[in-house]
């Protein structure tokens, strides 16, 4: 079902039904790989979802980008590529002398950054909320607060438990936006047009 799911969603349904086939195996890779490592998160006591340091995130990331302008270059070559990501068709030509270096920051330069950015300042977040939680339970139990202390605790930990949930949901996204992002990228640079 995995398969399933990967194959026809991430990779028939956006890359194109005639170019998709090759991408398979990566893009597999990347759900399933970045799903499993966040979801080690979840576990109790282990709680170590790798993609919460960013160099497992930014390795990902620049995998993804190696091979996205790779498939670029092979089938528009060297300079299509380039044209093609920073010289949008229908602007009047006065207009490129701005938009060539935007274009050029945002698709070459920002877009690999803020691919592995996303997945882990979510990890990252979702587990310093879980620790707040926790650090905000453990306060209030200790009897700080008296009875009031002692009674805002199970408010702590039904804080904490929504949170965990919401980290579950949210790993699981995570593993799907990036693999979704990935093969929008690789459909933007097989494509004919812009």
């Amino acid at each position: 079902m995995g398969y399933g799911f990967v194959r026809n969603h991430l990779g028939r349904d956006i890359i194109g039904e005639k170019e998709f086939r090759p991408y398979i195996p990566l893009l597999f890779t990347f759900f399933f790989f970045i799903l499993v490592n966040n979801l080690f998160g979840s576990i109790p006591v282990l709680q170590l979802p790798t993609f919460s340091h960013p160099g497992t995130a930014y390795v990902f990331a620049a995998i993804a980008y190696i091979v996205w302008v790779f498939v670029g270059i092979k089938r528009h070559g060297f300079g299509g590529f380039f044209v093609k990501m920073t010289m949008p068709p229908d602007v009047p030509k006065v207009l490129y002398i701005v938009l060539i270096p935007l274009e050029f920051l945002s698709n070459i330069i920002i877009r690999p950054v803020t691919h592995a950015l996303r997945v882990f300042a979510t990890m990252f977040a979702g587990h310093m909320a879980i620790m707040v939680a926790a650090g905000f339970t453990a306060y209030l139990a200790t009897g700080v607060g008296g009875a009031l202390g002692i009674g805002g605790s199970v408010f702590g930990v039904i804080l904490g438990l929504f949170i965990y949930f919401l980290e579950v949901l949210i790993q699981i996204l995570q593993a799907y936006i990036f693999t979704l992002l990935f093969a929008v990228y690789l459909q933007g640079s097989l494509q004919e047009g812009h």
